[in-house]
């Protein structure tokens, strides 16, 4: 699969991603963060893209401030 395919897709979907926890009044568990992306992956995703792929490329972009770690 193309990979500038897939860096398209996971930039749009950081940007909503990080549009939405910039929007929330709390920090999100990573855990829910995982579902968000996750989510927006399926919902972007033809059936010949790697998801995963997406969904790692999307984590690497979305700033950890937003977000706390599992545990925390």
């Amino acid at each position: 699969m193309d990979f500038n395919i897939e860096q398209t897709i996971a930039d749009q979907i950081a940007s909503t991603v990080t549009s939405e926890l910039a929007a929330e009044d709390e920090l999100m568990f990573e855990k829910d963060v995982d579902e968000l992306i996750w989510g927006h992956a399926m919902e972007h995703c033809r059936g010949d893209i790697d998801h995963y792929n997406v969904i790692t490329l999307v984590k690497e972009q979305v700033d950890s401030s937003y977000y706390r770690a599992y545990g925390v």
